[in-house]
């Protein structure tokens, strides 16, 4: 059985057989963050409140420079005041950031490991996920040294990727027409170089999360081709015995629309406080585009290989049906008069078509119609969010009209 611990330490169970170290799969070797995740388990042992102690340690590396350098150098707020009146303490997209976003990406991506193994751990107690020990270590084995190269690449990317956005941010704000906080007449103040540190983490942390889901989500094709698995056509789950499987893209998608909400914020507070630019605008539609065709891959990735398999039973079982169809019609046809076909006939023939019907309504992907909706309400949220805005917007907007009307 495989469990978070055992992944940890090597001790995994395949077959009731105990595999070393060496043979199990170990995702996050070489992975910076899950060794400080690692690291800050072991300083304060408690692993039910493992996530609050990411949370509390995300918040502080993130939130202390820019309140230090924002409220207590002192060039960073006199030589702002004949420009923007506009503070850090006032930016309510970045302050969601440091305090909702960015330790909720570390969270998810300190604890995918640990998500990956419980789902292992759900579908192989039931039965749906079956591998044999040689199967599993020749798997491992080949995964752990793939991990361990795509860990450290993965981490050089992403530190390229958020120094890639922080450079377009600062492009941006730098402009003396947006007038945003970090930045004077042109010119980067301290917590500018602040925010810059907090944009080159936050967009790190986010990339290596989905760059990892990547990885987990191609290890999990090369896996079901190595096992067998089976489903349970009418399981109380309602998506064959490998609803746990689900939960893997819902998780991925309840980060994207963390990132989402971000991003309304984002659009609102440059209306509100923020002089369009080109850059400004392009910033914010790459930032539209990227979650709109982001959603429905990282919910749907981990899964694919799943539905392979579920297609592949549903296949086998409705060709089954078929065959006894035959079987069952081949004797009928062989005595065709009303007077030698028995109503036993007819009857057994009119149970495999309402058979092969029901197997043919059998789900296809490894969740159920609550998921779906969790994850259409996930991904729709920014979208809603934005329309709201906009509507209370657009009728505060004519509310001073109508009431100058109404006093003609």
């Amino acid at each position: 059985m495989l469990t978070y611990d055992s992944l940890q330490s090597g001790q995994v169970l395949v077959d009731d057989k105990k595999l070393t170290r060496d043979d199990s799969l170990r995702t996050s070797d070489f992975s910076l963050l899950h060794w400080a995740t690692g690291y800050l388990d072991q300083a304060w042992p408690n692993r039910h409140i493992l996530s609050i102690k990411i949370y509390c340690v995300a918040v502080l590396i993130a939130f202390l420079p820019l309140l230090l350098t924002a409220e207590f150098v002192p060039s960073s707020t006199s030589d702002a005041g004949s420009g923007s009146e506009l503070t850090f303490l006032e930016d309510y997209n970045t302050l969601f950031m440091v305090f909702v976003s960015f330790p909720c990406l570390c969270i998810l991506s300190a604890t995918d490991q640990r998500l990956l193994s419980q789902s292992f751990v759900a579908t192989r107690a039931n039965g749906r996920i079956e591998i044999s020990q040689p199967d599993a270590q020749a798997l491992f084995g080949r995964w752990n040294i793939l991990f361990i190269k795509i860990n450290i690449l993965s981490q050089i990317i992403c530190i390229m990727i958020g120094v890639a956005i922080a450079y377009f941010n600062v492009r941006t704000y730098i402009d003396p027409k947006v007038e945003f906080w970090i930045a004077y007449n042109g010119r980067l103040l301290p917590v500018g170089y602040a925010y810059i540190y907090f944009i080159v983490l936050f967009y790190a942390v986010g990339s290596l999360y989905f760059l990892r889901n990547l990885a987990i989500s191609l290890f999990l094709v090369e896996m079901v081709s190595f096992a067998k698995v089976h489903i349970l056509p009418f399981h109380p789950d309602k998506a064959g015995g490998l609803k746990p499987v689900g939960r893997l893209g819902l998780r991925n998608q309840y980060a994207l629309t963390l990132l989402g909400l971000n991003l309304v914020l984002l659009v609102a507070y440059a209306h509100e406080k923020l002089q369009r630019t080109d850059l400004l605008v392009g910033l914010i539609g790459a930032a539209c585009l990227a979650y709109i065709v982001l959603g429905p891959i990282v919910f749907a990735a981990p899964l694919l290989p799943f539905r392979r398999a579920m297609l592949c039973n549903k296949a086998e079982l409705m060709q089954n049906v078929a065959a006894r169809i035959d079987v069952a019609l081949a004797a009928v046809c062989a005595h065709l008069t009303p007077e030698t076909i028995s109503k036993e006939e007819f009857d057994n023939i009119e149970r495999l078509r309402n058979l092969n019907e029901m197997i043919d309504t059998l789900p296809a992907w490894p969740f159920d119609s609550i998921t779906i909706r969790k994850f259409s309400t996930a991904y729709a949220i920014p979208f809603v969010t934005t329309a709201v805005y906009a509507l209370e917007k657009s009728l505060m907007a004519h509310i001073p009209l109508a009431g100058s009307l109404a006093g003609h």
